[in-house]
């Protein structure tokens, strides 16, 4: 150890995979891949506030790859019909987030039922016969 190295003057090639990974929304790799497949049409109104924003505007001396995300905030005025969850969206409560469920899975057909509903989770699950069961 004759030498020791100071960190500004060790060279580091960030690859661009590493960079991508960095973009992810959580830790969970599942819910990632629904968030970037998602073919879904964005209804106007719904998750306005969902966007990614460059930290370049803000700190223009920082050169900096990663992006700030700010999540959505649920629009309870939304009509009924046209309610639709969004992963990462922030609710006031979890009877908000019951509400939009439940308008949701009318609209769209599905039968769900909710097996818990505590200051802490919110379960929901198919209702319907697993083999009819457009969620399994």
């Amino acid at each position: 150890m004759d030498e020791v190295f100071k960190p500004d003057t060790i060279d580091v090639q960030v690859d661009d995979f590493v960079k991508t990974k960095s973009v992810s929304r959580c830790k969970d790799e599942f819910l990632n891949v629904l968030c970037e497949d998602s073919d879904d049409k964005l209804v106007e109104g719904e998750g306005e506030n969902a966007r990614v924003e460059l930290d370049d505007e803000e700190n223009t001396d920082e050169s900096s790859d990663e992006d700030e995300i700010i999540y959505s905030i649920h629009n309870p005025k939304v009509k009924w019909n046209v309610m639709k969850p969004v992963i990462g969206e922030r609710y006031e409560s979890r009877h908000e987030l019951k509400l939009c469920l439940t308008n949701y899975s009318i609209y769209k057909g599905y039968k769900i039922r909710f097996k818990k509903c505590d200051s802490i989770r919110l379960v929901a699950v198919c209702a319907s016969d697993p083999e009819k069961c457009p969620l399994s």
